[in-house]
């Protein structure tokens, strides 16, 4: 598990703000399940709170999670991973390009931006 604190302040220019892009409070936690040479389960969540734009408008904050299960077999295994399974990306927010189109503008990127990923595979031992 972990916690970080991230009390970053600009003091420069009469400022005296959160960094941009940064958040003040984030979170994880990492659960695991090893039952040695059959079973290897994880789980894992983190949490990111709002933060700050370049312009200062205040974004939410979000949750990722994964999870993955590999069997392991006498000479190799086999594995699946779902990483942010909760499909959190920021266009769910708002978008990333901003019209014009033909002279766009692009927000700051605060947020996941590839959703839910799922992949697999097969690990070969070979000693």
């Amino acid at each position: 598990m972990n916690y970080a604190l991230n009390d970053t302040k600009l003091k420069y220019d009469n400022l005296n703000n959160q960094k941009p892009l940064t958040p003040k409070h984030s979170a994880g936690a990492v659960l695991m399940f090893d039952q040695e040479e059959k079973w290897s389960i994880g789980y894992e969540l983190y949490y990111t709170g709002w933060q700050y734009d370049e312009a200062y408008d205040r974004k939410p904050n979000y949750w990722v999670m994964g999870f993955m299960i590999m069997r392991h077999f006498e000479r190799f295994s086999v594995f699946v991973n779902f990483e942010n399974f909760g499909d959190t990306k920021q266009t769910n927010f708002e978008p990333l390009v901003l019209p014009p189109y033909n002279n766009p503008v692009f927000t700051d990127i605060w947020a996941p931006t590839d959703g839910f990923v799922m992949n697999g595979g097969i690990r070969i031992r070979l000693l």
